[in-house]
């Protein structure tokens, strides 16, 4: 989630998000992105993917 994400708010992600059944998730706030903290915070999104799949 993006902390300037204008298409989709962050409340309406959150809610979305915690309606999820799922044994393991993480909800995590990219601070310098709005809507494509792939491309916003490249590293970041790097370090997450990394870490959360290997």
């Amino acid at each position: 989630m993006g902390k300037y994400d204008y298409m989709t708010s962050a409340k309406a992600a959150k809610h979305y998000f915690d309606s999820l059944d799922a044994s393991q998730k993480e909800f995590l706030t990219f601070k310098k992105s709005a809507h494509y903290p792939q491309f916003e915070e490249p590293k970041k999104f790097s370090d997450w993917m990394v870490k959360t799949f290997k």
